[in-house]
């Protein structure tokens, strides 16, 4: 596969059956994406990695196929904006990753971005120390096996590229690596000369058919009721057989990949609503930017806002009057579409559609206007 190809953009058709109903849905071939991880955690260089490996760097390097599954989602919602490399992460994000157990796979773990190592609730990035080559929890340990002295630490990174961290920077990072590693640390002290691959990357990089194992592995897992599935459970009765087809629906309904990215978001609680972004740090109010006065989340964003419901039962009214189309409107069928897909297609695009000018108008900050969206 030549570089220009491997870096294009793409977009979405119908390939949304690669892992079953409780999959992550890509816009891309899920063996194309476990082949191009391949391609790019081999440590040989080539021209066309040039810009790969300077996108790879400000989030991690190569061992960014190290991280855990909440750490790869993260920053394929938060930190990367090319679809394309959305959907590797997301892909190599799918396998079972489990808690660090070990005193090798403690210190391995990668210190930026980490889901798991949080200050004021958010990721942390430190790019002066990015530059100093401090990427991993074992570069803040001393030849001992014990986290360096604040003194001692200043003394490495100053020489080796003169920067300079302040006490409460430093001692705030080592307060946020987790108690349970930091015991996991104190039970094997040591320091590693090389950091170690998490068993799947291991298996990435010395199996002779790493795409079709890891297929398979991930199948194993289809079983497995994802967590936003859960969640959305929690507030709609919705039977496997519908969530089967809710999966699939966007791919049927429409070739477009900005209306499927947006599904795919909010099938899997990824959409970027206010609630969430209060979460990660972005912004400082949760609060609903049409009502004002409730918590913006999907559910509350597409239905339950009065400012959203006064535009929905408008659109819908001027369907009736226009098109004779008088559909019973209901939180599942805003949030999920209209089943069976084939009778529904002209409705679900619909859905999206609508689905998609709000959110739009929300990001925008602007009032939702019937006239406008005619």
């Amino acid at each position: 596969m030549c570089g220009r190809a491997f870096l294009s953009e793409g977009g979405g058709t119908d390939r949304s059956g690669v892992l079953g109903s409780t999959a992550r849905q890509f816009n891309f071939p899920f063996n194309q994406s476990i082949s191009n991880i391949i391609l790019v955690s081999k440590l040989d260089f080539s021209p066309w990695k040039i810009l790969i490996i300077d996108k790879l760097d400000k989030i991690g390097g190569h061992n960014i196929w190290n991280s855990s599954s909440n750490q790869l989602l993260w920053l394929a919602e938060n930190k990367i904006t090319n679809s394309f490399w959305k959907d590797v992460l997301l892909a190599w994000s799918y396998r079972d990753t489990k808690p660090p157990s070990s005193s090798a796979e403690v210190l391995s773990q990668i210190l930026w971005y980490n889901s798991d190592i949080l200050i004021d609730k958010k990721p942390v990035y430190y790019k002066k120390l990015v530059n100093s080559n401090i990427l991993h929890i074992n570069d803040l340990i001393n030849n001992e096996g014990k986290f360096y002295s604040y003194q001692n630490f200043q003394a490495k990174i100053a020489n080796t590229n003169n920067v300079v961290i302040n006490f409460l920077e430093y001692y705030g990072i080592l307060s946020a690596i987790p108690a349970s590693w930091k015991a996991v640390l104190k039970q094997d002290p040591r320091k590693l000369l090389e950091i170690v691959d998490c068993r799947d990357m291991a298996l990435l990089r010395h199996s002779f058919k790493p795409a079709k194992i890891f297929y398979w592995k991930f199948l194993d897992k289809i079983h497995i009721i994802p967590t936003s599935q859960k969640r959305w459970l929690e507030q709609i009765n919705i039977t496997d057989i519908e969530w089967r087809k809710f999966y699939i629906l966007p791919f049927k309904t429409t070739t477009h990949s900005k209306l499927i990215n947006l599904q795919f978001k909010i099938l899997h609680r990824i959409l970027a609503t206010n609630k969430k972004l209060k979460l990660f740090g972005i912004k400082d109010s949760d609060i609903c930017d049409f009502c004002k006065t409730e918590v913006q989340t999907i559910s509350h964003l597409f239905w339950e806002c009065r400012v959203t419901e006064e535009f929905l039962d408008s659109v819908f009214a001027r369907l009736a009057d226009n098109c004779n189309i008088d559909l019973a409107v209901s939180k599942k069928v805003i949030i999920f579409g209209l089943l069976p897909i084939q009778k529904n297609m002209a409705i679900n695009n619909f859905l999206l559609i609508v689905k998609s000018y709000i959110y739009k108008k929300c990001h925008q900050m602007k009032p939702l206007n019937l006239t406008e969206f005619k």
